[in-house]
């Protein structure tokens, strides 16, 4: 579920919309994570506070209890009484319930994530995304035994994935979301 399953009354990246989504089906959640000014992680999505908030400015401008006093607003633009949540909290709510599927936006340090994964023994439900081979080695280094996900199009892109030190088994093959491509599924 993108952003975890946005709709009518339910904004991206919130708690209470996985639980809409989850109630609805089982899920894989994919979630946006970002840093407050002073160094807490949460969720959202875009580099500014504006299209889902009722705050406005970078999303790495306000300190986390400023953050956690904003309103999350729907895919309408319609207010809720959501706020934005913290990453710890989402992992630990995750617990039992679902696998997380990590964005990390640019104010985010994979370490911070990654240690709280860690703090958390959350590693086997979670999934890391890189948008690059070199973005998939240095997840590989921070978390090793975490799965990552990575676009590969082509045998190539896997045998050079897994010739980088990413092992085969460590890696969910991101494939894109045109029809599928029979060769490369086999």
């Amino acid at each position: 579920a993108h952003r975890g399953g946005p709709t009518d009354g339910f904004p991206e990246n919130a708690v209470e919309t996985f639980e809409n989504t989850l109630s609805a089906v089982p899920a894989l959640l994919e979630i946006d994570v970002a840093t407050s000014a002073d160094g807490v992680a949460y969720l959202m999505h875009d580099d500014t506070l504006d299209r889902t908030t009722t705050g406005s400015g970078p999303i790495d401008a306000l300190s986390w209890a400023e953050i956690r006093a904003l309103h999350l607003e729907d895919n309408r633009g319609d207010g809720t009484g959501f706020s934005p949540p913290a990453f710890a909290d989402v992992l630990a709510w995750a617990k039992g319930r679902t696998i997380l599927e990590i964005d990390f936006k640019k104010s985010t340090r994979y370490e911070t994530v990654i240690d709280e994964i860690n703090r958390q023994q959350a590693e086997d439900r979670v999934l890391l995304i890189a948008y690059t081979l070199a973005q998939a080695e240095r997840l590989h280094r921070l978390a090793p035994q975490v799965m990552i996900s990575l676009s590969l199009s082509t045998q190539s892109d896997l045998n050079r994935t897994v010739a980088a030190g990413v092992p085969a088994d460590r890696l969910l093959g991101f494939t894109g979301i045109d029809d599928p491509k029979p060769r490369l599924f086999s």
